[in-house]
């Protein structure tokens, strides 16, 4: 209906008395070219999923993968990992953690991908999820903020969590492609851009976590320090054949 939409013909239209005598003639052929256009358009958008479906299923088992998250720079130091030992809730299997100092504060990033099982989940979807049901931890609040990354700003889920250990401020987004996004949706075409082959492969979930602080904005304001420092490393991390492209 919204592609038919494009090739309606307005019922207010006003034609002279002139006019009416070769609309008579056309209005026919070109309503019936009108409608062939939507028919092949629609034909067109629904052929494309099963196509969609079968490049996934028939898509080979994804080797075990192997990540270097970045080494620890700027005034960040790298840590062994914190007594809390809190991680995420996953629904795939392939993740990789490293963990950060800085004056004192714990900083967790965690990327999770599927590892090839048979068993394997979705990344996408799974960006709002943080806790598993009677894992410890609990949501108290949730938020959108937008976060700098790189060049551009990326809309991130955020969530604030507490638990035995104390509070704890956590970002996710995807990294689809060498994208970064945090709608589902949209995460979902570049999902389906990556899986028929197009563009740089790889599909991530991207989480940061730390302890709170005496307020939120100077949480935020931490970890928008860690990704300003080493997001550019992490990216390229996820995307191998950067240089290639190059």
């Amino acid at each position: 209906f919204w592609i038919g939409s494009f090739f309606r013909e307005d019922a207010d239209q006003i034609a002279t008395d002139g006019a009416q005598g070769s609309a008579a003639v056309r209005g026919p052929v070109t309503t019936s070219s009108r409608l062939l256009l939507t028919l092949l358009a629609t034909l067109l958008l629904a052929s494309l999923w099963p196509l969609l479906a079968y490049a996934m299923e028939s898509r080979p088992a994804v080797a075990p993968q192997v990540i270097v998250l970045p080494a620890a720079a700027g005034e960040w130091r790298s840590e062994q990992v914190p007594d809390s030992g809190w991680q995420p809730d996953s629904a795939v299997a392939g993740q990789a953690a490293a963990y950060y100092d800085f004056n004192g504060q714990s900083l967790g990033l965690f990327v999770q991908y599927a590892d090839g099982g048979a068993d394997q989940g979705e990344v996408v979807g799974s960006s709002t999820q943080f806790v598993v049901r009677n894992g410890g931890m609990r949501v108290l609040g949730r938020s959108r903020p937008s976060v700098q990354m790189g060049d551009s700003n990326v809309v991130v889920d955020e969530a604030r969590l507490a638990g035995v250990s104390g509070q704890q401020l956590a970002w996710s987004w995807y990294s689809i492609g060498g994208h970064q996004i945090s709608n589902d949706y949209i995460a979902k075409l570049y999902e389906a851009r990556v899986s028929l082959g197009m563009g740089s492969p790889g599909i991530y979930r991207i989480v940061i976590t730390l302890p709170q602080q005496a307020s939120t904005a100077a949480s935020r304001a931490l970890l928008q320090n860690f990704l300003d420092i080493h997001g550019p490393q992490l990216n390229r991390a996820l995307r191998p054949d950067a240089e290639t492209e190059r």
